[in-house]
Formats: C-alpha cells, sequence, structure tokens
C-alpha cells in the first residue's frame, strides 16, 4: 500500500510505501515550534519507504541538531518529514499525506508538554529509540513515574483543569452572541 502526499502549495509531492513503523503525538519544543502547534502528529516510516515522488528542487532542509533534518517546500514553505538519520526513520507530517488513517499509539516527549492530553495512550518521558529510558511513562506534570504501577492498564493521571470563571463564561457567550 502506498499513499502519496504534497506540502502546500503542491510543488513538492511525496510517496511513502507500506506501514508506518509507529504514528502518535510529539511533544517537543523543537517540533511544536516547528509546527506552530501545541502538539505535532507523526507517523515514523523506514528511510527506504519514504521518497519525493516530484518537486525535489523545491526541497530544502534545516538541521536544528544532528537527529533531526526538518524538510520543507522552498516555495511554500509547507512542511514535508523530518529525517532522524541516526535511526534510520522518517517523520512523515500526519496532515502530509491525507489518505493515511492516522491512528495515534503513543506520546513521546511528553515531559516538554504544554498540552495535557488525556486519551489513554501511552505518555513516555522522551524519545530513545531502544533505550529503557524512553519506556518510562510520564505525569501530566513530567515527572515519571513508576512502570510498573501503569503496566497494568491504569490510565496517566488527568491533566490539570483551569476553570474559566462564570462570569467569564457568561460574559465570552454574551459576546459571541452579539458578533
Amino acid at each position: 500500500m502506498s499513499h502519496i502526499g504534497s506540502c502546500f502549495c503542491g510543488a513538492v509531492s511525496i510517496e511513502v510505501t507500506g506501514s508506518p513503523d509507529a504514528m502518535g503525538y510529539c511533544h517537543c519544543n523543537s517540533c511544536r515550534s516547528w509546527a506552530c502547534a501545541p502538539v505535532n502528529a507523526f507517523t515514523l516510516w523506514k528511510t527506504e519507504s519514504v521518497r519525493v515522488t516530484s518537486g525535489a528542487e523545491h526541497v530544502e532542509t534545516f538541521a536544528k541538531a544532528p537527529f533531526s533534518q526538518r524538510t520543507y517546500c522552498r516555495r511554500c514553505g509547507g512542511h514535508l518529514l523530518n529525517g532522524h538519520p541516526p535511526v534510520g526513520l522518517v517523520d512523515v507530517f500526519a496532515a502530509t499525506i491525507p489518505t493515511l488513517t492516522f491512528v495515534p499509539g503513543v506520546h513521546v516527549n511528553y515531559a516538554e508538554t504544554v498540552l495535557p492530553m488525556r486519551d489513554g495512550l501511552p505518555k513516555m518521558k522522551d524519545f530513545r529509540p531502544n533505550s529503557a529510558a524512553a519506556a518510562l511513562p510520564c505525569r501530566n506534570d513530567g515527572h515519571a513515574i513508576d512502570p510498573v504501577a501503569c503496566s497494568s492498564g491504569v490510565d496517566v493521571p488527568a491533566p490539570l483543569r483551569f476553570e474559566v470563571p462564570d462570569r467569564i463564561r457568561r460574559k465570552r457567550h454574551r459576546d459571541v452572541r452579539a458578533a
């Protein structure tokens, strides 16, 4: 099975074949900054499963760190993928391949989250392939918890809740209705 995707303007097309090795959400500061979002939806593929099929002359790469080579379209700035050469994987952003059914399985770099999520998925402190430390679940406050306690299917504690006072909620409701 293959999926076709493109940058924002369509000048660069990519194709992924097979199935992703993993899908999930990254909460690291770099991904959040790059995506201009509180979380990044990723799909990880083996390097040989990803190729640029057209528009290669428009592809640019930015490497803030050796682990990540972020690729984008020079014409529109649209994000395409993020290569991870040390581990032989490529993160193709989930929004880039619209025909792929996104089924997240994990949160990584959850110690850096700014958007606590209660969805029943494992929350990993960081992302280090083949490392026992990466398998350490994380509480919503970013501190590691006992993995044995979570291996029994117990969900991560609920995120902090920020209540909006009724007077503000009512005012916001009136403002929206008046618009």
